[in-house]
């Protein structure tokens, strides 16, 4: 009788055993490990897998077909295993079917199926099904937009490992959405999707680290953290780090270690690496200075979108740095600058206006351009506006709001408005004549490196005298 019952015990091992098996004997003809590759006999066992009821087998099957290794590439087939794998309850199986039907390859491009399939890998505890119906739901792509869906997903895809899911879940209780905002649960959730190896979750939780919100500031943190999200891929990450070394925050200052980092970044065509790699070769700063090495990065910044790129190319050809001086191409790259949300470009272009280069004089144009260029924050923008304020061009004189403008300059750092609003001062223009504070602002604006109000210090402090 007990060697009876071990037989059956024995049965029902194999039974249960045996088709995993064949899978497991089957990855290494694949692969070649251990021995020649021999696709066709990876395909025998896997079959035998499959077809003893386990769905890894057929799901590799589908991956053979539908690759032709060892067998025929067939579409049809590479499905029908699919489907099988997802039958028997394999995640993977159902993800790519819903990937097959988000995509409309080799199915009828069908939102609501794939849906259904992600769901049905999500069921299965695959978590890249979850994390797929959460972006779904989050940009509202072929579903009612829906943040609370969205973060329900993302949350059983982070709880199974998704790095990336925790990356957006952190984004959300960052804003806010679909959850209450929330800036602890939000850092360990970037923190979770870092140590899981997503590269811009380490990059977010490094920028948190160097900003200090959220956080203690921690410059040492911050480049650890923006280093692994470089050697992950990231390439912002490796932009930011070289300015770490560029500043010297957290690591010794070290020029050459920037500018290879910016190359690096630049390369993987991040544009705004680019731009600064090019800024580095205009100013001699870790590379022999190269106008034309800075032009030619600075055209590759703006093709690739970033207008800041196309910005400073407008001033190479305004200035006839690197590249031969052709006013009209400036106006070109500042209006595209401008036109791409680049405020500073605006800015640019209302100098072209207000002065009639490269353009057709208009000041009315210019003071618009001054004008946006100031209400996003570019505070030459309002040094600018000040200016056609203050001398009633293309405006209404209005004195107070000169000074409202050269105020908002000084106070974001601009040495050209500390220097205009000491003017002011000194003047009694606009506010009650007062030299002391004059002296005070045209010393900030010489302290901010603009020699206009060096000059003006110097000047009234010898009067004073």
């Amino acid at each position: 009788m007990t060697r009876r019952l071990l037989f059956y015990a024995l049965i029902v091992i194999s039974v249960l055993v045996l088709p995993a098996a064949g899978h497991e004997l089957g990855a290494p003809h694949v692969e070649g490990e251990g021995g020649p590759q021999d696709p066709s006999q990876a395909e025998a066992f896997y079959r035998e897998a499959c077809d003893g009821g386990y769905v890894g087998g057929c799901f590799s099957l589908g991956v053979m077909y539908e690759n032709g290794i060892g067998v025929p590439q067939d579409a049809e087939q590479a499905l029908a295993f699919y489907r099988k794998a997802c039958d028997g309850g394999d995640g993977q199986g159902c993800f790519t079917l819903g990937a097959r039907y988000a995509q409309g390859h080799g199915v009828p491009q069908d939102a609501e199926q794939a849906l259904a399939f992600y769901r049905k890998a999500c069921d299965a505890n695959f978590a890249l099904g979850c994390a797929a119906p959460g972006a779904r739901y989050a940009e509202g792509h072929g579903v009612p937009q829906d943040d609370v869906q969205a973060v329900a997903f993302y949350q059983k895809a982070c709880d199974g490992g998704h790095g990336r899911a925790c990356f957006n879940l952190g984004a959300r209780y960052a804003k806010g959405h679909g959850v209450p905002q929330d800036d602890r649960q939000a850092i360990a959730l970037f923190r979770k999707a870092c140590d899981g190896g997503d590269a811009g979750g380490c990059f977010t939780l490094g920028a948190r680290y160097a900003e200090g919100r959220g956080v203690p500031p921690d410059d040492g943190q911050a480049v650890v953290l923006f280093r692994k999200a470089c050697d992950g891929g990231n390439v912002q990450g490796c932009s930011t780090l070289g300015g770490m070394y560029a500043e010297g925050r957290g690591v010794p200052a070290d020029d050459k270690q920037a500018v290879d980092l910016y190359r690096k970044a630049c390369d993987a065509d991040f544009a705004l690496g680019c731009v600064t790699l090019g800024t580095r070769y205009m100013e001699g700063r870790g590379v022999q200075s190269d106008a034309g090495q800075a032009v030619t990065l600075f055209r590759k910044a703006c093709d690739g979108g970033e207008p800041l790129g196309c910005s400073n190319l407008g001033g190479m050809y305004a200035e006839g740095r690197g590249v031969q001086a052709d006013v009209g191409q400036a106006v070109a790259f500042y209006r595209k600058a401008c036109d791409g949300g680049y405020v500073g470009g605006c800015s640019n272009l209302g100098v072209m206006y207000e002065n009639g280069i490269g353009v057709t004089p208009d000041v009315g144009q210019a003071v618009a351009l001054f004008r946006k260029a100031c209400d996003g924050g570019h505070v030459r923008g309002c040094v600018n506006l000040g200016g056609m304020y203050e001398n009633g061009i293309g405006v209404s004189p209005n004195i107070e709001q000169a000074v409202a403008l050269f105020r908002k300059a000084c106070g974001s750092g601009d040495g050209q408005g500390c220097n205009n609003l000491g003017v002011m001062y000194s003047k009694g223009k606009g506010v009650r004549q007062d030299n002391a504070e004059a002296l005070k602002l045209y010393r900030k604006a010489c302290d901010l490196e603009t020699k206009k109000g060096c000059d003006n210090f110097e000047q009234l402090k010898s009067r004073r005298r």
